[in-house]
């Protein structure tokens, strides 16, 4: 676990527009931008801001996960249509 500077600011994720709502662009000047309403925040009040993002290891599955969940899918949709069963209202297969 690393120690934290408790006098850092700690953001759960990225900057939005306190008007809209909006993700706030970062254009490399003094201040942020929305590009939804134009709004306009001064980058100087996000220094030092460390953003802590988790994700989790379900949300990003390995290649070799996805091929088996795939096949299991085919083989669950193979089983059931191979049932044969009769209409109950008119008994055709």
């Amino acid at each position: 676990r690393v120690k934290m500077d408790p006098d850092l600011k700690i953001s759960s994720g990225p900057i939005f527009c306190h008007r809209c709502g909006t993700l706030m662009i970062n254009t490399g000047d003094d201040v942020l931008e929305c590009l939804a309403c134009n709004a306009k925040k001064d980058a100087a009040e996000y220094d030092d801001i460390i953003i802590v993002t988790k994700s989790n290891p379900k949300s990003f599955p390995s290649k070799l996960r996805l091929r088996r969940s795939k096949i299991q899918q085919l083989d669950r949709y193979k089983e059931e249509s191979a049932r044969k069963e009769k209409c109950p209202n008119c008994g055709n297969d």
